[in-house]
């Protein structure tokens, strides 16, 4: 296999590029005692309170023991709770804490530094291009 195969080099761009972005994230926000993924779990509990596991699952594009684990960890530390479905055993609801609605705007702000520290010298036209690219690139 020759890693300067033009079918592989772009893969492995794109991998390095994702690998250096995800340590990145974890740095800025490992004092809030948050991850990237369960960052982006609070993200979608700030749009839509009280959505159901399998629906976290589902829109993170991970698998339910995944979201169960994250979850839990968020339970432990006071950014949410769970409780199962009355009518369904099967279903867990997870709700927002005071604690995982205040930290909103502190996630917000370290986005922006987030922005700033990967995206701050690119273009206007390369980042409108940059997110039209990445907007194509998922998997079906």
């Amino acid at each position: 296999m020759d890693s300067t195969d033009p079918q592989i080099e772009l893969p492995v761009l794109f991998a390095q590029a994702a690998s250096a972005f995800r340590v990145g994230i974890d740095r800025l926000f490992a004092p809030l005692d948050l991850n990237a993924g369960q960052v982006a779990l609070l993200m979608i509990l700030w749009k839509t309170d009280g959505g159901t596991q399998a629906d976290l699952a589902r829109e993170l594009g991970v698998s339910a023991p995944t979201v169960n684990k994250m979850v839990q960890t968020m339970v432990e530390r006071g950014f949410v709770t769970s409780s199962r479905s009355a009518s369904d055993g099967r279903s867990v609801s997870v709700l927002l804490t005071e604690m995982g609605r205040n930290v909103e705007a502190e996630v917000v702000d370290r986005w922006k530094e987030a922005d700033r520290l990967f995206f701050g010298g690119f273009t206007e036209t390369e980042r409108l291009i940059l997110k039209q690219l990445l907007s194509k690139s998922r998997p079906a």
